[in-house]
């Protein structure tokens, strides 16, 4: 029996791991990630960076294209009757206006108008006479735009049998002018109206139309309103002999019998017409005018089926001074009867 006398081999001591390791190699990655996300910050910053200036004459253009699509009017002549828009009751901003300057500005006739503060200019009015800038106005004309949506009104034909001229759009033209040139000739009289856009404001419904619910429901706003005036605008239709200028007012209308007056006056200064005259409703009955309970007035600016009339109520710059005309009248009156 061989004795084994071969001792058993020493096992080395492990070494202890250095601790130290794991946290230096965090912080070592947290530094490398913060050094390459500021680097690509850098060099992001570097590549779309634009020139101050560049930006500004982005802005300016941005802001001059907008502004010229706002700028873009249409008259809107011919549109179908059977189109509508809205069913609103009551407009107190007039959007869709088209400003025009006055062509009679320079006159030295003491019946044109006159501005209520000479700074102003008129080729830069904005059609706004809000109610809200207006705190305490001295007076509010509800100007009604005749006609409108399913009731075109007189309508002129071309040969071919197409709509040329409807009453309707040529009433709302002159409305948005008369409120405009308001606004510019006496900013305290506040301007209401009927409608500002091609609708009937009791709806547009062929089945439910009435005229005499649309023409009560256009004075009912009177009183719901609390307007002091009624203006209806509308154009005149009759043989071909027939033209000029007709007012129809109540007998009994001290104010707007006056106003008639100095209205011919007024027109009579630009030329508008040489054929005018004052109907009273006692002997042509007219509801908006009967009904309103205030001064009230219909105003035929002129006759659709006479060629000269008709030419110069599509006019837009005739029709411009026209209503300027009618709104330094009743702003005159207006203001002697305070």
């Amino acid at each position: 029996m061989v004795e084994n006398n071969s001792q058993p081999l020493k096992q080395r001591p492990r070494k202890k791991k250095r601790r130290l390791r794991k946290p230096i190699r965090i912080f070592l990655w947290c530094v490398g990630i913060g050094t390459t996300l500021s680097l690509g910050n850098y060099v992001v910053k570097a590549f779309t960076t634009q020139d101050p200036a560049n930006l500004v004459a982005a802005l300016v253009t941005n802001q001059n294209d907008h502004s010229q699509a706002n700028e873009q009017q249409t008259n809107g002549f011919i549109q179908d009757p059977q189109t509508t828009d809205s069913n609103s009751s009551l407009v107190d901003d007039s959007k869709n206006g088209s400003t025009t300057d006055s062509s009679n500005e320079n006159s030295d006739d003491s019946n044109t108008i006159t501005k209520n503060d000479s700074t102003k200019d008129h080729s830069s009015l904005q059609v706004e006479n809000e109610s809200e800038k207006i705190t305490e106005p001295i007076a509010t004309i509800l100007v009604d735009a005749g006609h409108g949506g399913i009731d075109p009104g007189m309508t002129v034909f071309d040969e071919a049998g197409q709509p040329v001229w409807m009453e309707k759009n040529i009433n709302l033209n002159a409305a948005l002018k008369f409120k405009e040139a308001m606004a510019w000739i006496n900013p305290d009289i506040r301007v209401l109206l009927t409608r500002d856009g091609d609708f009937a404001t009791t709806g547009d419904q062929y089945e439910n139309y009435s005229e005499v619910t649309e023409l009560t429901n256009r004075t009912n706003m009177v009183s719901a309103y609390g307007a002091n005036y009624y203006l209806s605008l509308h154009c005149n239709s009759g043989g071909s002999s027939q033209s000029g200028v007709e007012l129809y007012v109540r007998s009994n209308d001290s104010f707007s019998n006056t106003l008639a007056q100095n209205v011919f006056q007024a027109f009579e200064a630009i030329g508008w017409s040489d054929r005018q005259s004052v109907i009273t409703t006692d002997s042509h009955p007219l509801h908006v005018v009967d009904l309103a309970g205030v001064p009230s007035m219909l105003v035929e600016m002129g006759y659709m089926t006479d060629p000269e009339d008709l030419a110069q109520l599509v006019d837009d710059q005739q029709l411009t001074t026209l209503m300027e005309q009618l709104a330094a009248a009743y702003s005159e009156m207006i203001l002697s009867s305070k």
